[in-house]
């Protein structure tokens, strides 16, 4: 599938070398392969075509999201909301973008405006909200319907058990790990998407890792380790080994520091 979208990119770049979206496009492919670089580089193009593309901001804020620039991020979401202020998916990376800020009010309205433009997960930024919020029942609700679209091939009720593992107690974790680990055996091969999300947040830090580092990844992990809530795990020896295996040290090297790992006086980074 990644291939295929590489493949109708130049092909539409072919037929018109002056269109901003398939450099965007490419872009994206770039970030979910890994390429970090080459996908900097995509996107500088696609502006310098059309710098008023909405389209072209929204990605390289989600690129920016995954390698840890995340006031660039938010800023590339403004200017693609600037320019399409309904723009469904921009609208839920914002709302991450404000939980992960602290900015709860403003989190909670651009998740609902997400929702009303037709994205139900948005109801999964509610649950974080909720969940900060010390509302507990009401976060496993909204996890339980929001993660439903997206976990496809899973057996009918799975979302809510997953949701209940994530904000429930020891047994109910212990109950959707069993549930994920079938899964995943059964499904060997399949990206298994949204799940490392969860895994990470009930604890599996090391099986999400090895699941990204193979290639099997979705950007939902990200909102994990650059949230408030994976500081333990960026502060961890996993993490930095992890970050020089998906090639984010590389890219960060000859660059400003990400956001949260700032280099101290030897030039190492100091996961914060």
């Amino acid at each position: 599938m990644r291939e295929a979208v590489e493949r109708e990119a130049r092909l539409a770049l072919e037929l018109d070398p002056d269109m901003a979206e398939p450099h965007a496009v490419l872009g994206a492919f770039y970030t979910a392969e890994r390429r970090f670089a080459d996908a900097s580089h995509a996107f500088e193009r696609a502006l310098a075509i059309e710098p008023d593309d909405a389209i072209s901001h929204y990605w390289l804020a989600t690129h920016q999201m995954v390698v840890g620039y995340l006031k660039e991020s938010s800023r590339h979401l403004d200017l693609s909301l600037t320019v399409d202020p309904l723009f469904p998916s921009a609208l839920i990376w914002r709302c991450y973008g404000y939980e992960r800020e602290g900015r709860l009010e403003l989190a909670e309205k651009y998740c609902r405006l997400a929702m009303d433009a037709g994205l139900p997960f948005g109801e999964m930024g509610l649950a974080l909200l909720s969940h900060r919020r010390g509302e507990t029942a009401q976060a496993i609700e909204q996890m339980g319907r929001g993660m439903v679209p997206l976990l496809a091939g899973y057996p009918e009720g799975s979302a809510q058990v997953v949701a209940q593992g994530m904000f429930g107690d020891a047994d109910a974790r212990a109950r959707a790990l069993d549930l994920i680990d079938a899964q995943l055996a059964r499904q060997s091969d399949a990206d298994p998407g949204i799940i490392t999300f969860p895994l990470m947040w009930m604890g599996r830090t090391d099986q999400a890792f090895s699941l990204v580092v193979h290639g099997q990844s979705n950007a939902s992990l990200w909102i994990y380790l650059w949230g408030p809530y994976g500081g333990e795990v960026r502060k961890s020896p996993a993490f930095l080994a992890f970050a020089r295996r998906t090639g984010l040290v590389d890219y960060w090297d000859g660059r400003e520091a990400p956001d949260l790992c700032p280099r101290n006086k030897e030039g190492a980074y100091v996961c914060e």
